[in-house]
């Protein structure tokens, strides 16, 4: 067992690099999440905690679930680029285009 045969090995007709590497960026969006999330979400946390105002804390709390799921849509999207998916380029298109 060589590279060349690790390289060229499929399963269902896909090459198990390219399942790797999509799986791995899925792996990078999951765990890039709440470090994401929490860089974008700080600034807005310190100017609430100075307001003093419990609306502006609830407002955060709930942007704060769908940011996390959007950067996890966008690893699902980004790993089933990299995989020849032509069943599910459509719909992947559907779910762009409902957020923009």
């Amino acid at each position: 067992m060589n590279l060349d045969f690790f390289l060229n090995y499929k399963i269902f007709g896909f090459l198990l690099v390219d399942i790797l590497i999509g799986i791995t960026i899925f792996l990078v969006a999951l765990f890039l999440r709440n470090i994401i999330a929490s860089v974008i979400l700080k600034p807005f946390r310190i100017i609430a905690y100075k307001r003093g105002n419990e609306t502006d804390d609830t407002l955060i709390n709930v942007i704060e679930a769908p940011l996390k799921l959007s950067i996890v849509i966008v690893g699902v999207y980004l790993s089933t680029q990299w995989l020849p998916f032509k069943a599910f380029d459509n719909f992947i298109m559907l779910i762009c285009k409902s957020f923009s």
